[in-house]
């Protein structure tokens, strides 16, 4: 009969390659990670260490570039001698520089100013002019001023009519540039500049698909990252953008292969040396001490053989001399 609780135990091979899918792990909100569980854990032998390798990806490009939380900025409107600010909100979504004129459009001509949004596609920057306000304030201090084009700071219109222009060149990425495969198994393997702190990245993936398609992935060439100990059980994996902020991919699964090596420690490799050099010594130290007794212990039953002998040698001697 079989035993259907009895552990499986993987094959000792030289590699191990794991498929991921996101629906597969369990889901944590707060970190945006997915924890899985291994049936029988990866351990590696003593004198061996543990690599793992990103071998391929499909990662869906499902995340949006104007995102909840990140898609509002303050605009501040004189009109007669009253100021009034209010908060511009853009609805969630995937936008091009037309889509977001028009949705700018609906969400600034709610009142008494008038405004006028223009994108200019050599410069790649939008123009506002407004009409209705004696002064209007744009306050970019927020993520939304990436995908207008305006630097971390309060804008205000000027000229006549009013007018003003993103001092940038828009990026509609929601500076979503490249994706950062992560793993809880390692301590460090890149050093990024955000923070300038080692981080457990596995894989850094560029965003190379236009919306709503998949991100395909393998890499040219091998890149292997060392893990931190010799057995994997329980671990998350996270995918973020190059900031390393949770990415929503809005129910889509992704999934990546991952390749794990046992590979021969050197360092064990040197250290049984060492220690077998250190056991030849000892052992060679230990047979010429024992060589060195046999000698001391030889030349003392020799000294004693002659002493008795000696004296057998002159109690023979008394007896003859008697009879």
């Amino acid at each position: 009969m079989t035993n259907v609780d009895a552990p499986i135990h993987y094959a000792r091979t030289r590699a191990t390659t794991i498929l991921l899918r996101s629906s597969d792990g369990t889901y944590d909100a707060s970190t945006g990670g997915y924890t899985y569980s291994l049936v029988a854990p990866l351990v590696a032998n003593p004198d061996e260490l543990i690599t793992v390798e990103l071998v391929n990806a499909a990662i869906p490009n499902s995340f949006y570039n104007v995102e909840v939380g990140r898609s509002s900025f303050d605009v501040t409107e004189t009109v007669g001698g009253t100021a009034a600010s209010r908060t511009i909100t853009v609805a969630q979504g995937n936008f091009d520089v037309n889509t977001l004129r028009s949705e700018l459009l609906t969400r600034l001509n709610t009142g008494t100013p008038v405004y006028t949004v223009v994108f200019n596609r050599v410069s790649g920057r939008y123009t506002f002019t407004v009409t209705g306000a004696v002064a209007v304030t744009f306050d970019m201090t927020g993520p939304m001023r990436r995908s207008l084009g305006f630097s971390q700071t309060a804008h205000s219109f000027a000229g006549s009519p009013l007018t003003l222009q993103s001092d940038h060149v828009c990026d509609l990425s929601s500076n979503n540039h490249s994706l950062l495969v992560q793993a809880s198994f390692l301590s460090s393997s890149f050093i990024t500049s955000k923070d300038m702190r080692s981080t457990g990245i596995i894989a850094v993936i560029p965003i190379n698909a236009q919306n709503f398609n998949f991100i395909l992935f393998q890499p040219q060439e091998e890149f292997t990252v060392l893990v931190r100990n010799n057995l994997i059980d329980t671990f998350m994996l996270n995918v973020t953008n190059q900031d390393g902020r949770q990415i929503d991919f809005n129910g889509v699964e992704w999934e990546i292969s991952l390749r794990f090596r046992f590979e021969k420690d050197p360092e064990f490799e040197q250290q049984s040396l060492s220690l077998t050099r250190r056991l030849i010594k000892l052992q060679g130290q230990h047979l010429r001490n024992t060589m060195e007794r046999l000698k001391l212990d030889r030349a003392r039953a020799s000294s004693e053989v002659d002493k008795r002998r000696k004296k057998v040698q002159k109690r023979a001697a008394v007896l003859r001399e008697g009879a």
